[in-house]
């Protein structure tokens, strides 16, 4: 009764209007929920667009079927037509998701590359509009290709740059030399790859600029791929030294400071070779293996760090270029002083130490003649815990930090320490492993005192060793109060027994073959 009412106050014609509006709202936001339903169980992204203007048509068509109207013919047909193909554009999309994204992954087949499926796409819309052309309005694809012959010739013309980068971009994704995310170079840049359109690849420099390159320019161009196979990747450095640094002893420093230099593999590990004899140097090509692409200028600049530290303690020259010429004359006279001062400066560091109080200042003397100075620069290990040494260290200048691995794994840092510390002296004395990893802090020069220095005085005097074992068991005490205080009362108590003064000094006799 009541919709009687309502159609009897509205009249016919407006009646007829609203329940042409409804259902084909009906239409609409049935089509809505349906599509929100598949959306949920096949995860599907995006056709937001497409389903909407499908929608819209098809309840323009719900509108034309309720309402006693007819649609011009030729409106008619062309809505018909675009339900058609906007209706196959969608049912393709769908089978695609379901074939190749659902099926492709459960199965781990490999995925279609984006623009081969843009391109099976493209195929599909201009199929089904030909199909609707001929089936919908009564037009000949034929005929139309055949009239707009000179005009596809024109706009082929026009857009073959284009058409060039559409099938090199086809191209590479067929033949895949590189992924997104792969390190490469191509046309002489070097970057990630971000994307690849129809049109270009994008690549992520290291300065984080994003440069886009036309995919035909990169199709002619070698591409570099630091990604595949594998990661591994080999680089070297080239260094020039004097004449009169023995190429084996260059050999062995150059691979130490590369081994020394956080990312460098110890396997495959580093080698050298002499590749030429120039005009003023010699020069060498380090190799060495890394697996990270991306730290490729932080590793080189930590080799190239060491280089120079390293040959600095191994009194190795880098030498100017040859146009570059110093002319240096000493007399005899300033070169003594020089020495002269040089000593009385490292003596004086030696007198500091209390270690070696017990020394007279004629075997101080000695012991400066002999020692050596070094620099290690900022972060490098100057000792490894448990690594064999016979050397004797102190600090000039700069700060080093001490570290002890505990039994259980954990470290323990015992602190920072500048200039007038000293560390090493159980391994120079009795050769026992090193017992905690020193690191540089700062830049530091240091002293060193290898064995052979000690031995020609404790072979000449052996009431020395005695007196260094008293000094050693002090030095002990010191260092098993550091232990107890970082929380190590174990190791301490260890500490406290085993280098007591009667064992340090057996130790002493017995690494020095002293009766």
């Amino acid at each position: 009764m009541f919709l009687d009412g309502v159609h009897e106050f509205f009249g016919e014609t407006v009646w007829n209007l609203l329940l042409s509006l409804a259902f084909a709202a009906l239409v609409f936001v049935g089509g809505r929920a349906v599509f929100a339903i598949l959306r949920r169980l096949l995860k599907l992204e995006g056709l937001r667009f497409t389903v909407n203007v499908f929608l819209l048509i098809l309840a323009a068509e719900a509108f034309e079927y309720v309402f006693a109207y007819e649609w011009v013919p030729t409106i008619g047909r062309i809505i018909q037509g675009l339900t058609f193909v906007f209706g196959i554009y969608l049912a393709y999309r769908l089978l695609e998701h379901v074939l190749v994204r659902r099926v492709a992954k459960e199965e781990k087949l490999v995925e279609l590359p984006r623009i081969v499926r843009d391109i099976v796409r493209l195929a599909v819309i201009v199929l089904a509009v030909l199909f609707a052309l001929k089936a919908f309005l009564g037009l000949e694809p034929t005929a139309l290709i055949a009239t707009s012959t000179v005009l596809s010739a024109v706009i082929g013309l026009a857009m073959q740059d284009l058409l060039a980068n559409i099938f090199a971009g086809v191209a590479l994704q067929i033949g895949k030399p590189f992924r997104i995310g792969d390190w490469v170079t191509a046309y002489n840049q070097t970057g990630t790859v971000v994307s690849t359109s129809w049109r270009a690849t994008r690549i992520k420099t290291r300065d984080n600029h994003l440069i886009e390159i036309p995919n035909a320019n990169i199709a002619k161009a070698e591409i570099y791929n630091y990604s595949v196979p594998t990661p591994l990747q080999r680089r070297h450095v080239e260094v020039g030294v004097v004449y009169a640094a023995p190429p084996n002893k260059v050999k062995k420093v150059l691979k130490e400071a590369a081994l020394a230099a956080r990312g460098v593999l110890k396997e495959p590990e580093p080698d050298v070779l002499l590749t030429n004899y120039g005009d003023f140097a010699i020069t060498y090509r380090l190799r060495y293996w890394l697996k990270d692409f991306a730290d490729v200028p932080r590793t080189e600049d930590r080799i190239m760090t060491n280089i120079w530290y390293h040959f600095k303690r191994a009194g190795i020259t880098i030498p100017f270029p040859i146009r570059d010429v110093t002319l240096r004359r000493l007399d005899e006279k300033v070169e003594a002083r020089t020495e002269e001062e040089r000593l009385a400066r490292v003596r004086s560091h030696l007198e500091e130490v209390e270690l070696l109080a017990s020394l007279s200042k004629a075997e101080l003397s000695k012991l400066a003649a002999a020692a050596g100075e070094r620099r290690y620069a900022a972060g490098e290990r100057i000792i490894r815990q448990g690594d064999a040494g016979n050397e004797f260290f102190i600090v000039i200048s700069g700060e080093v930090r001490t570290t002890v691995r505990r039994e259980d794994g954990r470290g323990a840092d015992l602190g920072n320490f500048g200039p007038g510390f000293f560390f090493g002296e159980m391994s120079l004395l009795t050769g026992e492993p090193r017992r905690a990893t020193i690191t540089a802090v700062t830049d530091a020069d240091l002293i060193v005192v290898g064995k052979n220095e000690f031995q020609e005085i404790i072979a000449v005097h052996p009431k020395v060793a005695e007196k260094l074992s008293r000094a050693i068991e002090k030095r002990q005490a010191e260092i098993e109060k550091e232990l107890a205080e970082a929380g190590d009362v174990e190791a301490a108590a260890a500490v406290e027994k085993e280098y007591s003064r009667e064992n340090v000094l057996k130790k002493i006799k017995a690494f020095f073959d002293i009766k």
